[in-house]
Formats: structure tokens, sequence, C-alpha cells
């Protein structure tokens, strides 16, 4: 368990279940910050080698830097758009909507209904008829 510090709600403080791919690469980073001197345990995703970045910003600057390198138009992503894919994937894969709103941190199922279920089951609706048509 790796604890990220404060969090705006008690609600908000979750564990999230991770791949041993994506352990690996947190332990990796962890070691490289370690031999460089820059370990901080609650900002171990915020480190840029220079300075400590407050986490949306570092992310949605690492997405960026990812997405031009990828040939991918970076407006087009977003951090938000990362959680609604995880959840849309976790939805297709059987994972119970309970259980995708507790990794979300929802306290109320109908959150991630309403704006992560359902609104993806209605675009691929969408994209289903405008292929008929």
């Amino acid at each position: 368990v790796y604890d990220i510090g404060e969090t705006k709600t008690a609600h908000s403080k979750r564990e999230v279940p991770l791949t041993g791919r994506a352990m690996l690469v947190l332990r990796l980073l962890k070691e490289l910050h370690q031999q460089n001197g820059w370990y901080k345990p609650n900002q171990l995703l915020c480190y840029d080698g220079h300075q400590y970045i407050e986490k949306t910003a570092k992310l949605s600057k690492d997405l960026k830097n990812l997405c031009e390198r990828a040939g991918v138009e970076p407006d087009r992503v977003h951090p938000h758009l990362l959680r609604k894919t995880v959840a849309t994937v976790l939805h297709e894969a059987g994972m119970s909507t309970r259980d995708i709103a507790d990794i979300l941190g929802h306290s109320d199922i109908a959150t991630t209904e309403q704006c992560y279920i359902i609104s993806t089951e209605a675009e691929k609706k969408r994209k289903k008829m405008a292929a008929v048509l």
C-alpha cells in the first residue's frame, strides 16, 4: 500500500489495484528518485528532475509530451480522459459499478453511472447508428 498523503475527503483515500508491471514501474521510479536524492514519499510522480510540480499539472505536462511523441493531438488527451478510460475498461471487463466507484473515489454510485458508464454506453450506441446510416 502506497500512501499519497492528504486527500480532499476521507472517502478520497482508497486502495487501487495495480498490475505487476505498474508496481515494477513505481518501484523503479522510487529507486531512481532515491538514487538522485529526489525522493519525497508523497510526491513520487511530481518531480521532473528539477522541481516539484503540482500533481495534476505534472500529469498534464507528461501527457502532452507523450501525445506529441506518439503523434496524437495533445489537446485531445487530458487526465480526466484517463479516468474515464479506466472506468470504461473495468466496466467492459465485467467489474461492478460499485467497485469502479470505489476505485474512482465516488461515494455515490450514481456519479459513476451517470458520468462514466452511461455516457460510454450512449457513445457506443451513437457510433453504431452512425456506421449504419
